[in-house]
């Protein structure tokens, strides 16, 4: 799943909430955007080795202000499994993910396990349309045509692509907004700007252009070209529920996580505040 995919299904599942959007979004694109600095999607996905008896996993940073360098991304608990190279990766254990990260903030830890669900439901969705069987050959099979990993990955742009525009449809008719590049550049742009360094910033938003036919078509709120994909319309929204019904659960899970630091915290002022002599 692109990044602009992760943001409007993001989106979608705050309910078109875009103050919440804001503070939420720098978190839920962290694990692609780390990549710049760290190298395999295998750490920062959490994806088990291609013989699955091994999981890469990474502890992301404490904070995200000052990851600037490769240094700086590396400079953590980190494993890497055994992956033979191939176009399409292998599955993403959120699990491993949980294991290796309660450190980081209630906010932070449901951005980055947002992005891990939307992409385990993303990948799965690929595999069922594509045969991956012989992927370590760099053969896949699509519709009966076999193509390389490069035909492949021209492939899955193309159904990203029209994803993304079912999603600017969704967000349309749903909370009447209408995310084209501009709605893009106000409100992740500008935010990653304000909460990555300057570098992972730029890294990051340069990848998120919206082909120029696809932005048209959003700017104009133009959804005659829903059944053009190389996939079907239902198939996408069956997909699309499919995520937008695990994001609130998550949204849940950090409340409570919230809720239990308050309490922590509360239960640690008042033992302060009765002193020794009253315990």
């Amino acid at each position: 799943m692109i990044t602009l995919q992760h943001s409007l299904a993001t989106l979608y599942g705050l309910r078109g909430n875009c103050e919440e959007f804001d503070k939420e979004i720098p978190y839920v694109l962290l694990p692609d955007a780390i990549r710049k600095y760290c190298g395999p999607r295998q750490y920062t996905h959490f994806e088990e080795a291609s013989d699955k008896t091994d999981i890469s996993w990474y502890k992301f940073p404490k904070t995200i202000k000052n990851i600037e360098s490769k240094d700086e991304a590396l400079d953590t608990d980190l494993h890497l499994a055994n992956c033979v190279p191939a176009a399409i990766g292998e599955q993403t254990h959120i699990e491993e993910f949980e294991a290796h990260n309660q450190h980081l903030s209630p906010e932070y830890y449901a951005g980055v396990k947002k992005h891990l669900t939307q992409d385990c439901i993303f990948d799965e969705f690929i595999r069922q349309q594509i045969d991956c069987s012989k992927k370590y050959e760099d053969k896949y099979t699509f519709k009966g045509t076999e193509y390389d990993g490069k035909g492949i990955r021209k492939v899955i742009g193309d159904i990203e692509n029209q994803g993304l525009y079912i999603l600017a449809y969704m967000m349309d008719k749903s909370y009447g907004i209408t995310t084209n590049q501009e709605w893009f550049d106000r409100h992740v742009k500008d935010v990653l700007d304000r909460e990555y360094s300057a570098d992972l910033a730029e890294g990051t938003y340069k990848y998120m252009h919206i082909p120029e036919e696809i932005n048209k078509r959003i700017t104009e709120k133009d959804w005659s070209h829903l059944n053009e994909g190389i996939l079907p319309l239902s198939e996408y929204m069956e997909m699309y529920k499919e995520v937008i019904t695990e994001m609130p659960k998550i949204d849940m899970e950090k409340s409570e996580r919230e809720s239990e630091i308050k309490n922590s915290e509360k239960a640690k002022s008042n033992t302060m505040a009765e002193g020794p002599e009253n315990r």
